[in-house]
């Protein structure tokens, strides 16, 4: 049976990426071998995982993937043959889990925050038309890339007054600027 972790194993079946590595495993293991470097730089793991060096870093923070740190300060940070083999170990191992579950491997967030929008614009009232993200992350305690998500998803109705800001509620019913005497 192997080594269980539920972090990894609920990210793994959230994540795309994740399983997209699970099933690249065997050419990245390849390319890793082909490698003459024994310690990788951060940006072309990312490359070859295909997925934001940020994420990488994120995974090294959660202590999926461990760094290889060089004496020197000046140096930046890398990833060694060695803790690459046993990111990818670590992912096989929660990719035959999942695969061994009975329930189908869900993707996405989950919805809890979309339910709990629509339902505080369309039952509750607590958010009303015109209000930011910013606004409506803090009255109901989700976060603000949640709330923007729901407008573009079209989750509940927004406008957008600029190119890039969203305010919730349709275009006529916003609050009107109070006119200057």
């Amino acid at each position: 049976m192997p080594k269980f972790s539920l972090k990894l194993l609920d990210a793994f079946r959230r994540s795309a990426a994740l399983q997209r590595i699970a099933a690249d495993e065997v050419w990245l293991r390849q390319v890793v071998k082909d490698d003459a470097r024994k310690i990788i730089p951060v940006a072309e793991v990312a490359r070859w995982l295909g997925v934001s060096s940020r994420q990488i870093w994120n995974w090294i923070e959660l202590g999926w993937i461990n760094t290889y740190k060089r004496p020197s300060e000046s140096y930046k940070k890398g990833i060694s043959k060695p803790a690459f083999t046993r990111f990818l170990n670590r992912v096989r191992e929660q990719a035959k889990i999942a695969s061994e579950m009975l329930s189908a491997v869900p993707r996405g967030r989950p919805p809890t925050a979309r339910v709990k929008l629509r339902e505080a614009y369309y039952h509750t009232q607590t958010v009303t038309a015109g209000m930011t993200p910013k606004e409506c992350a803090a009255a109901l305690g989700i976060s603000t890339d949640s709330v923007r998500r729901a407008c573009r998803q079209e989750d509940i109705p927004s406008f957008n007054p600029t190119m890039h800001r969203y305010r919730v509620g349709r275009l006529g019913s916003r609050p009107r600027a109070k006119k200057r005497v």
